[in-house]
């Protein structure tokens, strides 16, 4: 399949009642220029852009956290952890964006053979990376635990359909993360899953 630019805005802009994390409400913005697209969900503390060059998209999720102003002892340790992380992780880099230096999460997805199902996998990955940037970036605030939570359950609940072992071993391949955590993690929802979830966590 060869998607393009209109088709990755018709997939956001679809609502569908399935457990893919790209068939959920979006709020979608198209840039003046057109080369990129913004995506926002309420269920999530953060955005996801699509920069679009050439045969290729880039999938982008911003963290808000600038480093230009850091010192440079700061900047040294911060770099070399996100080093490490790329270093770890299979499918999504963390990079700096923006004259700020602000650090992000990317993935390039090639649109040659971009289907609908990859991309959602992509945005999956991404998300479940975010959590791994939080911990690095070392994030605190009186909602971190909250917010934590609820990306690891949002994204647990659109691998529904997957078993345990198929959702740690994900988890571990698209993240990078070390197959204790991904074990601890589905362990976690899948005991809250056991009870009745509050009515609007997944809405």
């Amino acid at each position: 399949m060869n998607a393009t630019k209109e088709d990755i805005l018709k997939w956001f802009r679809e609502e569908h009642k399935t457990d893919l994390l790209i068939d959920k409400k979006w709020i979608v913005q198209e840039s003046d220029d057109g080369h990129s697209i913004f995506a926002k969900m309420d269920e999530l503390p953060f955005g996801i852009g699509v920069e679009f060059i050439g045969d290729f998209a880039d999938l982008i999720l911003y963290s808000g956290v600038e480093t230009a102003t850091m010192s440079k002892d700061e900047r040294l340790d911060l770099y070399r952890k996100l080093l490490i992380l790329n270093d770890e992780n299979h499918m999504v880099k963390a990079t700096l964006a923006g004259r700020n230096d602000e650090i992000a999460l990317r993935t390039d997805l090639d649109l040659k053979s971009l289907g609908k199902e990859e991309f959602n996998d992509a945005l999956v990955s991404i998300i479940v990376g975010a959590v791994e940037i939080q911990k690095i970036l070392g994030i605190k605030g009186d909602d971190e635990e909250e917010e934590t939570q609820r990306i690891i359950e949002f994204v647990l609940n659109a691998l529904q359909t997957k078993s345990k072992d198929e959702v740690v071993q994900m988890l571990i391949d698209k993240t990078g993360m070390e197959e204790k955590d991904a074990k601890e993690i589905v362990d976690k929802i899948q005991k809250e899953w056991n009870q009745k979830p509050p009515d609007n966590m997944y809405s």
